[in-house]
């Protein structure tokens, strides 16, 4: 059921929290796509101060719908030039403020069709770098 992003990101939680103690997690990084980045975006504010995440992926964030909150300077942002559900416009004003990059896929629409190997591929180059 749809919780506006506050039982989502209880239920991330409770599963990264599950995760950490069978596989002893000491790094993590939180990715999202579309409402997922408001899940990830939230969870970061929880549990910050209490474990080592490495970075933040974000992916279509839903900034039009959803009121995301300021992110780390290294959160990768990419997002869909032609996206119908949240206009790149959007995304540019929330990440204006936080002087943020944003990797933008030209001719891509929100949910990157026949664009998700180069998606991945970009992400981890970025990882990387």
């Amino acid at each position: 059921m749809f919780d506006e992003g506050m039982g989502e990101t209880d239920d991330a939680q409770a599963a990264l929290e599950h995760a950490a103690q069978v596989y002893a997690l000491d790094h993590l990084v939180l990715a999202g796509f579309s409402f997922g980045t408001l899940v990830q975006t939230r969870l970061w504010q929880r549990i910050r101060g209490t474990r080592n995440v490495e970075r933040l992926v974000l992916t279509g964030p839903a900034v039009n719908r959803f009121a995301l909150d300021p992110v780390p300077d290294d959160t990768i942002v990419i997002h869909g030039e032609e996206d119908d559900v949240v206009p790149l416009a959007d995304v540019l004003a929330w990440a204006r403020p936080q002087h943020l990059p944003i990797v933008v896929f030209p001719g891509c629409g929100h949910f990157f069709h026949g664009r998700l190997t180069q998606l991945q591929r970009v992400i981890a180059g970025m990882w990387r770098a």
